[in-house]
Protein backbone atom coordinates (compact mmCIF):
# COMPACT_ATOMS: atom_id res chain seq x y z
CA UNK A 1 0.00 0.00 0.00
CA UNK A 2 2.96 2.99 0.27
CA UNK A 3 4.26 1.84 -2.77
CA UNK A 4 0.25 3.03 -4.42
CA UNK A 5 0.52 6.17 -1.58
CA UNK A 6 4.01 7.53 -3.12
CA UNK A 7 2.84 6.93 -6.80
CA UNK A 8 -0.26 9.40 -6.07
CA UNK A 9 2.21 11.57 -4.03
CA UNK A 10 4.54 11.50 -7.41
CA UNK A 11 2.15 12.21 -9.53
CA UNK A 12 0.83 15.57 -7.89
CA UNK A 13 4.06 16.59 -7.31
CA UNK A 14 4.84 16.12 -11.00
CA UNK A 15 1.69 17.98 -11.72
CA UNK A 16 2.63 20.45 -9.65
CA UNK A 17 5.29 20.94 -11.61
CA UNK A 18 4.27 20.87 -14.98
CA UNK A 19 1.58 23.83 -13.69
CA UNK A 20 4.50 26.08 -12.36
CA UNK A 21 6.55 25.27 -15.36
CA UNK A 22 3.44 26.13 -17.68
CA UNK A 23 2.65 29.27 -15.78
CA UNK A 24 6.59 30.42 -16.16
CA UNK A 25 6.36 29.72 -19.87
CA UNK A 26 3.21 32.18 -20.13
CA UNK A 27 4.76 34.94 -18.11
CA UNK A 28 8.13 35.22 -20.13
CA UNK A 29 6.00 34.68 -23.22
CA UNK A 30 3.40 37.44 -22.16
CA UNK A 31 6.83 39.79 -21.16
CA UNK A 32 8.65 39.11 -24.54
CA UNK A 33 4.85 40.19 -26.23
CA UNK A 34 5.02 43.82 -23.95
CA UNK A 35 8.55 44.37 -25.26
CA UNK A 36 7.07 44.42 -28.79
CA UNK A 37 5.55 47.56 -31.14
CA UNK A 38 1.67 46.42 -31.12
CA UNK A 39 1.57 45.51 -27.55
CA UNK A 40 3.30 49.31 -26.70
CA UNK A 41 0.16 50.82 -28.90
CA UNK A 42 -2.70 48.34 -27.95
CA UNK A 43 -1.91 47.40 -24.38
CA UNK A 44 0.41 49.89 -22.96
CA UNK A 45 -0.79 53.14 -24.15
CA UNK A 46 -4.39 52.34 -23.48
CA UNK A 47 -3.61 51.18 -20.09
CA UNK A 48 -1.92 54.52 -18.95
CA UNK A 49 -4.49 56.34 -21.14
CA UNK A 50 -7.06 55.33 -18.23
CA UNK A 51 -4.90 56.56 -15.86
CA UNK A 52 -4.55 59.88 -17.40
CA UNK A 53 -7.05 62.27 -17.56
CA UNK A 54 -6.90 63.82 -20.82
CA UNK A 55 -6.18 61.71 -23.91
CA UNK A 56 -2.72 60.29 -25.13
CA UNK A 57 -2.10 59.31 -28.26
CA UNK A 58 1.17 57.45 -29.18
CA UNK A 59 2.02 56.50 -33.24
CA UNK A 60 4.99 54.20 -32.20
CA UNK A 61 6.60 53.19 -29.26
CA UNK A 62 8.70 50.24 -27.81
CA UNK A 63 9.34 49.57 -24.05
CA UNK A 64 12.26 47.35 -23.54
CA UNK A 65 13.29 45.57 -20.47
CA UNK A 66 14.19 46.27 -17.30
CA UNK A 67 13.10 49.57 -17.86
CA UNK A 68 13.46 51.84 -20.88
CA UNK A 69 10.68 53.74 -23.15
CA UNK A 70 10.85 54.93 -26.17
CA UNK A 71 8.13 56.69 -28.05
CA UNK A 72 7.61 58.73 -31.65
CA UNK A 73 4.41 60.88 -32.43
CA UNK A 74 2.91 61.20 -29.18
CA UNK A 75 0.39 63.78 -28.17
CA UNK A 76 -1.56 64.94 -24.99
CA UNK A 77 -4.37 66.77 -24.65
CA UNK A 78 -6.39 67.63 -21.47
CA UNK A 79 -9.03 70.49 -23.08
CA UNK A 80 -11.17 71.20 -19.83
CA UNK A 81 -7.54 72.83 -18.63
CA UNK A 82 -5.92 73.90 -21.45
CA UNK A 83 -2.56 71.27 -21.70
CA UNK A 84 -1.55 70.23 -25.03
CA UNK A 85 1.62 68.56 -25.53
CA UNK A 86 3.05 67.11 -28.71
CA UNK A 87 6.53 65.38 -28.90
CA UNK A 88 8.61 63.83 -31.98
CA UNK A 89 10.54 61.45 -29.47
CA UNK A 90 10.62 60.85 -26.38
CA UNK A 91 13.13 58.49 -24.42
CA UNK A 92 12.51 57.71 -20.70
CA UNK A 93 14.71 55.34 -18.88
CA UNK A 94 13.53 54.25 -15.53
CA UNK A 95 14.78 52.87 -12.46
CA UNK A 96 12.31 50.34 -11.52
CA UNK A 97 14.57 48.99 -8.49
CA UNK A 98 14.73 52.79 -6.89
CA UNK A 99 11.09 52.98 -7.85
CA UNK A 100 9.62 49.95 -5.88
CA UNK A 101 12.49 50.88 -3.11
CA UNK A 102 10.90 54.77 -2.39
CA UNK A 103 7.55 53.96 -4.04
CA UNK A 104 7.28 56.95 -6.58
CA UNK A 105 8.10 56.80 -10.53
CA UNK A 106 11.69 57.47 -10.77
CA UNK A 107 13.09 58.42 -14.32
CA UNK A 108 16.88 58.02 -14.58
CA UNK A 109 16.86 59.95 -17.57
CA UNK A 110 14.03 61.83 -19.72
CA UNK A 111 15.02 62.97 -23.52
CA UNK A 112 12.10 64.80 -24.95
CA UNK A 113 13.24 65.89 -28.63
CA UNK A 114 11.37 68.26 -30.94
CA UNK A 115 8.71 68.76 -28.44
CA UNK A 116 5.63 71.64 -28.58
CA UNK A 117 4.11 72.19 -25.10
CA UNK A 118 1.22 74.95 -25.36
CA UNK A 119 -0.69 75.83 -22.24
CA UNK A 120 -3.67 78.19 -22.53
CA UNK A 121 -4.49 80.04 -18.87
CA UNK A 122 -8.48 81.12 -18.30
CA UNK A 123 -8.84 84.90 -18.38
CA UNK A 124 -11.28 84.43 -15.25
CA UNK A 125 -10.84 85.42 -11.15
CA UNK A 126 -10.97 83.41 -8.79
CA UNK A 127 -10.00 79.53 -8.90
CA UNK A 128 -8.42 78.57 -12.36
CA UNK A 129 -9.62 75.01 -13.81
CA UNK A 130 -5.65 73.94 -13.29
CA UNK A 131 -6.17 74.75 -9.41
CA UNK A 132 -9.16 72.38 -9.66
CA UNK A 133 -8.01 69.50 -11.46
CA UNK A 134 -5.18 69.65 -9.01
CA UNK A 135 -6.94 69.93 -6.29
CA UNK A 136 -9.43 66.44 -7.52
CA UNK A 137 -6.75 64.19 -8.56
CA UNK A 138 -4.06 62.27 -6.52
CA UNK A 139 -0.49 63.68 -6.92
CA UNK A 140 1.65 61.31 -9.00
CA UNK A 141 4.75 61.27 -7.01
CA UNK A 142 7.54 61.15 -9.24
CA UNK A 143 11.44 61.96 -9.33
CA UNK A 144 14.20 62.74 -12.62
CA UNK A 145 17.54 62.08 -12.41
CA UNK A 146 18.71 63.84 -15.61
CA UNK A 147 16.13 65.82 -18.30
CA UNK A 148 17.06 67.12 -21.90
CA UNK A 149 14.23 69.20 -23.67
CA UNK A 150 14.78 70.25 -27.11
CA UNK A 151 11.43 72.12 -28.25
CA UNK A 152 9.09 74.99 -27.79
CA UNK A 153 6.68 76.46 -25.02
CA UNK A 154 3.83 78.49 -25.58
CA UNK A 155 1.55 80.13 -23.09
CA UNK A 156 -1.78 81.61 -23.95
CA UNK A 157 -3.73 84.44 -21.15
CA UNK A 158 -5.58 86.75 -22.61
CA UNK A 159 -5.80 86.60 -26.46
CA UNK A 160 -2.08 87.07 -25.75
CA UNK A 161 0.43 84.57 -26.53
CA UNK A 162 3.66 84.30 -25.48
CA UNK A 163 6.24 81.75 -26.88
CA UNK A 164 9.69 80.64 -26.78
CA UNK A 165 11.00 78.03 -29.62
CA UNK A 166 14.12 76.34 -30.14
CA UNK A 167 14.42 75.85 -26.11
CA UNK A 168 17.33 73.53 -25.29
CA UNK A 169 17.33 72.75 -21.47
CA UNK A 170 19.59 70.28 -19.15
CA UNK A 171 18.17 70.01 -15.84
CA UNK A 172 19.34 67.74 -12.82
CA UNK A 173 17.38 65.87 -10.27
CA UNK A 174 13.84 67.19 -10.60
CA UNK A 175 10.87 65.99 -8.49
Amino acid sequence: MTGARSTRRYQSLRTIGYVLFGFSLSLVAFAGYLQAPHAFTHVIVPFINGMLPGDLQVENGSLTLPASVEATGLSYRQPDTGVSVSVDRLHLSLAAMESLRQRLLFVDEAAIDHGDIRIVLPSQGGETTLDAAASDSAPLRWAVRRLHVDGALSVVTDSKEVAATDIQISIGDVG
